[in-house]
């Protein structure tokens, strides 16, 4: 659950020693700064040391488990914010080493990226929202040029997370209740089976556990 206050946010992460998986429908990049941290996408994790990106999409399942002292830049933006610029959302690869940013030619400007949008949050001075998400969205562009995934697995078919997502969104509106399988997929048309599936497909547990 997720309460959205602005279009975007940025902060460090120190520490997480527990496997905290959890998703929001916010994007989140992820830029390591110092030390290592396991980051785990959906159900792929990445060891992450300084100058890696990853890259966490709307909706995608993932953690963040620190080894030791850490800094990671970690901002989090609205996606309706690309949605002028694109008729549909472009994924951009999970794990972006610091070599092949580096590589790209555009390692030093994502860095400077997360500073200005940091530096600008922090100071509001006049335009500074317009600045950061201008920002966001040149990095978004940036790594899309660059990494865009060319395929996505079948888990994160754009329809059936809708759908995954109406069914979260029934249980965050009616939690109190009795909730149960069947009335999740009477209230939204769907075979208990089916949504049963969902549940799998994204969270790795079953309804009941969920």
């Amino acid at each position: 659950h997720e309460t959205i206050v602005h279009n975007y946010t940025i902060g460090h992460l120190h520490n997480r020693d527990k496997d905290g998986f959890h998703w929001h429908q916010r994007s989140e990049p992820a830029y390591m700064l110092q030390g290592q941290c396991t980051i785990t996408v959906g159900k792929e994790p990445h060891l992450c040391k300084p100058g890696d990106l990853i890259v966490v999409h709307s909706g995608e399942i993932h953690s963040f488990l620190t080894h030791g002292e850490c800094d990671i830049y970690v901002c989090t933006f609205d996606p309706q914010l690309l949605y002028r610029f694109l008729p549909e959302i472009k994924f951009i690869q999970s794990y972006i080493s610091a070599e092949a940013l580096q590589k790209a030619g555009i390692a030093e400007e994502i860095t400077a990226l997360f500073g200005e949008i940091e530096q600008e949050q922090a100071k509001q001075d006049t335009c500074y929202d317009m600045i950061a998400q201008a920002d966001i969205i040149r990095m978004y562009s940036l790594l899309v040029r660059h990494f865009e995934r060319e395929t996505l697995p079948d888990n994160k078919s754009l329809a059936k997370f809708s759908e995954f997502q109406a069914a979260l969104q029934y249980i965050t509106e009616n939690y109190t209740e009795n909730i149960t399988l069947k009335s999740i997929a009477d209230q939204l048309n769907y075979n208990p089976s089916y949504v049963s599936k969902l549940f799998v497909t994204y969270t790795g547990v079953n309804f009941k556990n969920y």
